[in-house]
């Protein structure tokens, strides 16, 4: 009876039956939001603040496909002026996802990838008031790319 669980590699399979198909090697996973095409009427002259579209999609892109691989090192929203900040650049990123917007092609990946670029604790032992400092210089520094 055992054998009509087993596979040949002597794996039991999970009850989803998903146990032989998981993938631990980082180098084989794949990130799972799709990459977008842009047609040449799209594009134009478009900017944001004082990067292209085109430049500031690839920016995305990269960053997207390289944070996938991170270990998480999240901290905490604080409850801060800084966690405010935070959220507010979030819900600005999903209404353009929801709005018929310029920045709607690139907004999904852009609210996905500002949490592990925003709230990175400086370092394993540092406290909150340390995070809060580090998520109010990176939102500064994202606020940089808008201005012109």
């Amino acid at each position: 009876m055992a054998d009509l669980w087993e596979d040949k590699g002597g794996r039991v399979p999970s009850p989803t039956g998903l146990a032989s198909t998981i993938v631990t090697d980082q180098n084989k996973i794949k990130p799972n939001l799709p990459d977008y095409e842009l047609f040449p009427s799209e594009i134009k002259n478009k900017t944001w603040g004082n990067i292209r579209h085109v430049s500031f999609c690839n920016i995305v892109n990269n960053v997207y496909d390289e944070i996938v691989y991170y270990r998480r090192n999240i901290s905490n929203v604080p409850s801060s002026r800084a966690g405010k900040s935070f959220i507010e650049v979030l819900t600005f990123w999903i209404k353009q996802f929801n709005a018929d917007s310029d920045l709607n092609s690139v907004a999904l990946k852009v609210f996905m990838v500002l949490p592990t670029l925003i709230l990175q604790k400086p370092s394993a032992t540092s406290k909150s008031k340390e995070h809060s400092a580090a998520i109010e210089r990176r939102l500064v520094l994202w606020k940089q790319l808008r201005r012109p």
